[in-house]
């Protein structure tokens, strides 16, 4: 696979028929995110499949159910930690890719999560369709899955070399820029209003991070009256 840019990873799939909807869900403790280790899973084996590729925890809609709906019941059914969504300004999703999974087309919206309850230890809580989970840092998790793409990559504890889940894949190559921009900052800084007299300061510095994954544009200069700011490293509205 290519790591050229991302036009339509599910080029092979007939958008005739209806897309199923997935859920992706970053967990994350100070600079690093959560990874889970899936099962292998397909049309010959349905669960306690041998371990086969790394991804976000997540999984897909159920009926009547919205993405914002399912990522919460994933993590609950999959890690048992009860999380809340950050929006990234005023969206709720951090991403979205379009995924030829086994020949079927799949949609996949990745969110920012955060734990409510921190007296929740994060485990593995379906075994017979995970194996392990990790914590990495953000930019080295881009690093590894790219290694993937490129044919290459690091080994885990078992000596096997790390293999990503198709949509994790495609995640780099549509955003081969987010790398080294972290999906969260502090939980819990002071924030206060941003005014308008704030902006020229803002734009020359141009160090804010708007939602903590850009510079500041000048599309924003028409909303970032309303909008609120936290006084850290970035700005995460």
């Amino acid at each position: 696979m290519s790591t050229g840019p991302y036009v339509n990873t599910a080029h092979n799939t007939n958008y005739g028929v209806k897309a199923s909807n997935g859920t992706m869900g970053i967990l994350c403790s100070g600079t690093k995110v959560l990874i889970i280790l899936r099962r292998r899973k397909d049309k010959d084996v349905r669960e306690n499949g041998p371990p086969d590729t790394w991804s976000f925890p997540g999984g897909g809609l159920e009926a009547d159910e919205t993405p914002e709906q399912c990522i919460v019941r994933e993590m609950r059914e999959e890690l048992a930690v009860d999380v809340v969504i950050k929006p990234i300004g005023d969206e709720p999703a951090w991403g979205m890719t379009d995924d030829d999974i086994n020949g079927k087309l799949w949609r996949c919206t990745f969110f920012v999560v955060e734990q409510v309850n921190h007296s929740q230890e994060v485990k593995i809580n379906e075994p017979t369709k995970h194996v392990a989970l990790e914590w990495v840092e953000w930019t080295e998790l881009w690093a590894m899955i790219k290694a993937d793409i490129e044919g290459g990559g690091e080994a885990d504890e078992s000596g096997q070399r790390m293999s990503f889940f198709a949509t994790m894949k495609n995640m780099v190559l549509k955003y081969p820029g987010r790398f080294a921009k972290q999906p969260m900052t502090n939980p819990s800084p002071t924030s206060r209003t941003l005014t308008w007299h704030d902006i020229p300061e803002w734009r020359q510095d141009n160090k804010y991070i708007l939602a903590g994954y850009r510079p500041l544009e000048e599309d924003d200069l028409q909303v970032i009256k309303s909008l609120t700011f936290l006084h850290n490293e970035t700005c995460n509205v």
